[in-house]
């Protein structure tokens, strides 16, 4: 018997026997941003939970969904200048970018492409080199 699932909802898709979990993380999550290392782990934490739930709870018919999108043209966006924010996309086409991958109950989804790309290769990348390009990408207001 499996528990400690934090919600009632994913008891009551246990009982039904069906359901489907969708998380939204962020690129992010696949490495840590400067100024942005909270968020980071935030989001490294819920994708690798999320992960753990995927193997857990496919063989109950349940199926998990994890969204890895890059920046989205939103107020709350608007609002964080001070870092770069290459490849963003308009609200409307991210949003059908998700609900696809949710319709067709993909496992992960990471976009857009270009951003994604990076950040995954990112992964391999040597802890020298990557810090030396990271703190290069970052501005004179995120030091202080």
């Amino acid at each position: 018997r499996m528990t400690g699932y934090p919600t009632a909802i994913i008891a009551h898709m246990l009982a039904a026997g069906a359901g489907h979990v969708v998380g939204v993380c962020s690129l992010s999550a696949l490495r840590a941003v400067p100024a942005m290392a909270a968020y980071s782990a935030s989001k490294a934490a819920l994708a690798t939970l999320l992960d753990g739930y995927r193997m857990e709870l496919a063989p109950r018919g349940i199926q998990v969904t994890v969204l890895y999108p890059g920046f989205i043209r939103t107020k709350l966006l608007a609002e964080n200048r001070g870092q770069p924010q290459p490849f963003t996309l308009d609200l409307a086409p991210a949003v059908r970018r998700m609900a696809d991958a949710i319709e067709q109950q993909r496992a992960e989804v990471y976009f857009p492409w270009p951003l994604a790309l990076v950040c995954r290769l990112n992964r391999y990348v040597p802890r020298q080199i990557y810090d030396r390009l990271a703190r290069w990408t970052m501005t004179p207001k995120q030091f202080r």
